[in-house]
This record gives structure tokens, sequence and C-alpha cells, in this order.
């Protein structure tokens, strides 16, 4: 069965979901703890900063326990004591199916219809198809989510002025100060997010941009891009005096500017307003600097006024997207209802070919004069034709594999 255990900006505030943001490496240690259940068939685990997702193909047939097991593995690897009953979300098989091609598709994003994410689920795929844990379910089920999102993006207008985090970012900086033009901007974190919040800053006519990393090689490069100014990450706290608005986003775990820092360095700014924006998660601003005189901090979830607005613009479209969606996780539950028939068929198919050579060798005991290797091309052939007849009655009788007790009376049947 698949399952699914997830956690996003619905349902858990940003504080309690970066305490489950996964690493490459966290994904790699954590999938080692179910590897010795007989069950497991694969996992994926999808970490954004609006959401943490554990996909999981489990051998069990009691949702409860299968759930149970995932959550006490998850507060173990992530060593939370606390209660997540209300933060998290748990779906099986065409609930998992469904959820998953409308977070490719763009339907539970906070910001509707961006596509940042399917980059996110292609990241997460790989890491379990390099790991060698995906699972042929889990693989097929991700290689159709692609392609159900594509049609999605294809056949509707979803993504057609869609917003991202980053542009929600610079539109609540815009709103903020009411002009770009004049201010000064840090962008900390040179990656994906942090390129997009440059690409909007420059459609809001800021000129005035300054980019910092890990990598001042990266900085350098990416400051090039945008025609803006590259500066060490050791330089950071020395210069955030000079800026107007910093936005941060990186993968640090732990954060960047704190508010000790800040609260020195407002006491030299003559009462000059300083706007932060953290994107992270993990956050990288202490929260604590909302408390300081002339400083505003958004995180990510402050910004969600901003894409209301937008989903607002383009809820009509979502009608239409799930009517594709649908259809195609309903293409994928037939499939994964049939999964259920393999193992019965291999044995049937097995068992028959087994009497066959059996009655052979029979004959070779008793000496009897006959091309062997004739007969036992003849007996498969025989065997074949019945194999695929009673096949198609079982696939009839159990509803493709829906009908599990059906399942169970065939392999009885047949001794399986």
């Amino acid at each position: 069965m698949l399952f699914l255990t997830g956690i996003n900006h619905k349902t858990a505030a940003v504080e309690i979901r970066e305490q489950f943001v996964f690493s490459p490496e966290d994904i790699t240690h954590f999938v080692s703890l179910f590897s010795s259940e007989k069950s497991f068939g694969g996992m994926v685990v999808l970490s954004t900063c609006n959401r943490t997702e554990i996909y999981t193909a489990l051998d069990i047939e009691n949702p409860q326990i299968a759930f149970s097991l995932i959550e006490e593995k998850l507060k173990l690897f992530k060593n939370f004591n606390g209660n997540l009953k209300e933060s998290l979300y748990n779906k099986t098989n065409e609930g998992t199916v469904n959820h998953l091609f409308n977070v490719i598709s763009g339907l539970d994003s906070m910001a509707l219809g961006e596509y940042q994410v399917v980059g996110q689920v292609k990241a997460a795929m790989q890491i379990s198809v390099e790991g060698n844990f995906i699972g042929k379910v889990l693989n097929r089920l991700f290689q159709k989510a692609f392609e159900t999102g594509k049609k999605v993006r294809t056949k509707t207008k979803i993504n057609k002025g869609a917003v991202t985090v980053s542009y929600a970012a610079v539109e609540a900086a815009y709103r903020h100060f009411n002009n770009l033009n004049d201010k000064k901007v840090l962008s900390i974190g040179a990656g994906e997010t942090g390129q997009l919040v440059l690409a909007n800053l420059i459609k809001k006519g800021c000129s005035q941009l300054y980019v910092a990393n890990r990598t001042y090689e990266k900085a350098v490069k990416v400051a090039n891009t945008f025609k803006a100014k590259a500066i060490k990450i050791e330089e950071v706290d020395r210069v955030i005096l000079d800026y107007d608005i910093i936005l941060v986003s990186t993968a640090s775990k732990m954060p960047l500017i704190t508010a000790n820092k800040v609260e020195k360095l407002m006491q030299k700014r003559n009462d000059k307003n300083l706007l932060l924006i953290d994107l992270s998660v993990p956050r990288n601003i202490e929260p604590t600097v909302r408390g300081i005189k002339n400083v505003d901090l958004y995180d990510v979830d402050d910004l969600q006024f901003v894409v209301k607005e937008n989903y607002e613009m383009r809820k009509g479209e979502i009608i239409f997207a799930q009517e594709i969606i649908e259809k195609r996780v309903s293409e994928f539950a037939k499939w994964l209802h049939s999964q259920r028939l393999s193992p019965t068929f291999a044995k049937v198919s097995e068992n028959f070919k087994t009497i066959n050579r059996r009655e052979i060798q029979g004959f070779q005991k008793n000496k009897v004069k006959i091309d062997y290797s004739k007969a036992i091309e003849y007996g498969d052939h025989i065997t074949d034709k019945y194999i695929r007849l009673l096949t198609r009655n079982i696939r009839n009788i159990t509803d493709n594999g829906k009908r599990q007790e059906y399942i169970k009376v065939v392999n009885e049947l047949f001794e399986l």
C-alpha cells in the first residue's frame, strides 16, 4: 500500500515546520530506520520551506499500524517529544496519489500554480533513485505525477501569472516602503530562491542590489548576472547597518542574523527603518528581532496576504485542473490495485509449469520414448494458454485487485 505522512503550511506554523526539515543526508539516514522492516517497499521524502512529506510503500494492510510506525520513527529521528496529531496529515493509496498530483501541479502550494515545486519534487525523487530506495511503485507514482503536472499546466491557465514566495517577499517590501527605487537591498543566499528575489527586485525598479553567499564565487557569479555587487558572508555583520532591506534564503540550520546583533546596530541608524525578510526554513533570522524599535520582520508565513490576492484572481482554474487530476488518479489507482495480483499470477504460472515439468520427468523415469524438448515446449504453450484464461478471470472476479478478500481465496485455492 501507499502511505503519505506530511506537515505543511496549512497544518502547522513555521516554528513547527522548521523542526522537520530534511537535508539530503537526513533523508538517507531516515530511510535506514525502515530498511530492516520486511514490509518496506520504498520511500521519497519531500522537504521544502512549506512542507515535509514522507511518501512510503509498505506491505501493511492496516493504515493505523503503518502511520504509527512512520510517526514513531519521525519523532525519534527529529528528537521531537511534543504532540504532532494536529499538525500531521495521513493519506493512503488514492488519497496519496491525489495529494501528490495536486502538489506537483501547484494546487497545494502557498502560491497557487507556482512552478518551483516541480524542481523540488524532482530533487526529492532523485535522492531516492540514487540511494536505490525508491521502489517500483513509488517510481511509477512520481513519473506519473510529473506527467500530470505537465498536462495541468499545459491545458489550464493555473500557472499564468503565478506568483512565488520570492515574488511575495518583494511585493511585501514594495508595499512596506511604497517605492524601492532608492532602497539599498542585500540578498543573503544565491540559490534558486535568492535569484528569484533579485529578478523580482529589478522588476520593481531596485538598482542598489548586493548579494552574499556561503560560497563567495557563487555570489560573484549571481551578482554579475543581475548587475549587483557581491560581498563575502563574513562581512555581513559589519555592513548590515548600510541596508534598508535584507532578505535571507539559505539552508543554514542556525540563525545568521540575531536579535542581539541587530539591536546593537540599530543604535547607530538614527531611527532609520530596517526591513528583514526571512524566506528560510529553518528560519535564519531570530524571531525576537520583532521586538526591536524600527525593525520589521516577515517570515514565509507572514507573506500569505500577498499570495491570497493572487489566489483569488485565478482560483477558477482549479476546477479544470482537478478534472485532469481526477482522471489521472483513477488511471494510477487501477494500476496500483492490479499490482496486488502480480504475486498471485507469478505463483500460478510457476505452479502450472512445475506440474508440467514433473509430468515430463515422469515420462523420463519410465523411459518412454518421446522428444522431451518438444514436449516441454508444447506443455509450456498449453500452460501459458491456461494461465492467460485464468488471470483474465481472476482480474474480473477480484475487480482488478480491489477486492482483497477474493485474492486470498485465489491464493488458498491454488495453495500459494
